[in-house]
């Protein structure tokens, strides 16, 4: 699959705002899934392979639309939706992460960086 023919596509449906609406869907997917991608690697996978297309990105687009939710559901109340320590460790563990894939490492960065700027609060 070639990235820049999907974020082509992407451009293509969203203009100008690509960066934004992929940051906008990528806010809600966190916030809608996090507790279960946090304890799923295998969901977290499949998440990963659907949004490396433009048409997964659409879809999840749809999905958001249709459901209509007031605002953007996020992890930043009281730390829902963000995995804990037990989470990552699967991550680390899974297929995607140990095959380099960047965003599922990404994600255990910034678990783990979450994780330690809570216990220095």
């Amino acid at each position: 699959m070639d990235r820049e023919v999907e974020i082509g596509k992407l451009k293509g449906a969203f203009g100008a705002r690509t960066e934004a609406e992929i940051a906008g869907l990528g806010d809600w997917v966190e916030g809608f899934l996090g507790d279960a991608l946090g304890q799923s690697p295998d969901m977290f996978a499949a998440l990963d392979r659907l949004t490396a297309t433009a048409d997964g990105v659409l879809l999840l687009k749809a999905l958001r639309d249709r459901i209509s939710e007031p605002g953007l559901p996020s992890g930043r109340d009281g730390g829902a939706g963000l995995p804990d320590a037990a989470a990552l460790r699967a991550l680390q563990a899974s297929e995607p992460y140990l095959a380099g894939d960047p965003a599922v490492r990404k994600r255990v960065a910034q678990g783990w960086a979450r994780l330690y700027l809570e216990a220095g609060e």
